[in-house]
């Protein structure tokens, strides 16, 4: 991770830019480096507990309970997906249902505050946003 601490700093910046408050774009990289690190458990006091700036209550509130809309950040980490896989397939199909892929995977939550992923194990579940 010391490696691309770095890249981690500016992708960070970037998908967390739409976060009103420099707290919540600060608890947004800590909970996405605790994603990143070894260990079988993501919730977020395995999590707290791997990180060395990590506080529980800190993250469990950016989770849970900050006000901010999780849709432009899914938004912008499905922007920069596409366009790496546009740049890597050197084609615009791929990319386009890479696209979908991550609208139908990444935006269905009906919570505007809590981290919502569709089951997809569930084809039913998965719906292409229109």
């Amino acid at each position: 991770m010391e490696r691309l601490r770095g890249e981690l700093s500016e992708f960070v910046a970037d998908v967390f830019a739409s976060l009103p408050r420099r707290d919540q774009r600060r608890w947004g990289g800590c909970y996405l480096r605790g994603l990143m690190l070894d260990g079988r458990r993501k919730s977020v006091q395995p999590m707290a507990e791997r990180l060395p700036d990590g506080n529980m209550q800190a993250l469990q509130q950016f989770v849970n309970q900050s006000p901010w809309d999780p849709l432009p950040v899914r938004r912008r980490i499905a922007e920069r997906l596409s366009r790496a896989i546009r740049r890597r397939t050197g084609s615009g199909s791929h990319g386009d249902w890479f696209t979908n892929c991550c609208r139908a995977c990444m935006f269905p939550s009906g919570s505007r505050s809590a981290i919502g992923w569709t089951d997809l194990r569930r084809p039913s579940s998965i719906r292409p946003r229109r």
